[in-house]
């Protein structure tokens, strides 16, 4: 509103105290609605991009990849019109590395090796791997620094990677082709490296992610969501054993999440929204149900006593997260 004060008209602006207790309202009942949602820990969000406390330009701040080493640290990388990777020593700090020279988008995945140091890899077609030493970083009350990010060969001349994974030994790294399916992979102390024959044949589903199980084979899905198993050698198995899946489905059935749990065990999740287990002993695959409609089971991760946390839903779809007590 505006008023006159002798000749001059003073401008007036803000909320009224009754439209101040609306908003309050509004907020309680928002609150109210989202509070019997999460029975146990705390979700909490903070931006990337800028303004600040952002430290990405917003179109470089779609996290794509996250990895958590032995001491709690987080490291991620982003995907946009530059790929990026930053870190987080702790809760609330997040440290700009830098970018990742010529990767617009990379991997839905980072794993770390036992000499600490960070694996990643483009999604774009000839992209290359790239590697980040955790311990060239340092952390102090004053100050600050970082290493350089490194790039390696190209595990595919004429496709992308869509997802990596790590031995149970930390030696052999796994990449899986994001248009082929195809398998690479990389003798981590040797850095040598073997491309294998397509797990799927053209026009069938594959699973663009991998798992590296405790018995130190690479397990993905191929046609009807069949699990297969790869050796650190290369060799190939068919399992038999198919992943959960609505009924008449089979044929666009794969797994979109892997997670290695503290006690050894192995859970995935599907496209359909399933969360299964499976026991690399044996093979045999159980399947845990859906945790709601919502296609795309992803993003799987143990937390607090041994409860599995997991995203459905994604792209422009509404996600949800999702939990599992064993």
């Amino acid at each position: 509103m505006a008023k006159k004060s002798g000749s001059k008209q003073v401008a007036v602006t803000g909320v009224w105290e009754g439209q101040a207790k609306e908003i309050k309202k509004k907020e309680r009942r928002e609150s109210s609605v989202l509070c019997p949602h999460v029975s146990r820990g705390a979700v909490y969000a903070m931006g990337l991009a800028y303004p600040p406390p952002g430290i990405l330009p917003v179109d470089e701040s779609s996290v794509s990849a996250l990895a958590v080493t032995q001491d709690g640290e987080l490291y991620g990388a982003t995907s946009g019109k530059q790929a990026c990777m930053f870190w987080m020593p702790r809760p609330f700090l997040v440290i700009d590395i830098g970018e990742i020279k010529g990767v617009k988008a990379v991997a839905e995945d980072l794993v770390i090796d036992r000499d600490g140091i960070v694996y990643g890899a483009g999604r774009g077609k000839g992209d290359p791997l790239f590697t980040y030493d955790t311990k060239e970083g340092a952390f102090t009350r004053y100050n600050d620094s970082t290493g350089s990010i490194k790039l390696l060969r190209a595990p595919f001349r004429n496709d992308g990677v869509a997802g990596l994974a790590i031995s149970w030994d930390k030696r052999t790294l796994a990449a899986v082709g994001d248009k082929t399916g195809r398998i690479c992979l990389l003798d981590l102390k040797g850095r040598t490296t073997r491309t294998l024959p397509c797990v799927s044949e053209e026009g069938e589903a594959f699973s663009k992610t991998l798992c590296g199980a405790p018995d130190n084979s690479f397990y993905a899905s191929g046609k009807d969501g069949e699990l297969i198993r790869i050796s650190i050698e290369g060799d190939v198995e068919l399992l038999g054993n198919l992943l959960p899946c609505r009924r008449g489905k089979s044929y666009l059935t794969r797994a979109s999440s892997f997670a290695v749990t503290s006690s050894a065990r192995v859970y995935g999740g599907t496209e359909d929204g399933y969360l299964f287990s499976f026991d690399p002993a044996t093979g045999k695959v159980v399947s845990h149900g859906r945790g709601n409609d919502i296609p795309d089971l992803h993003c799987l991760a143990e937390g607090a006593e041994g409860v599995l946390y997991g995203v459905t839903g994604r792209g422009k779809s509404l996600s949800h997260l999702v939990s599992f007590d064993p």
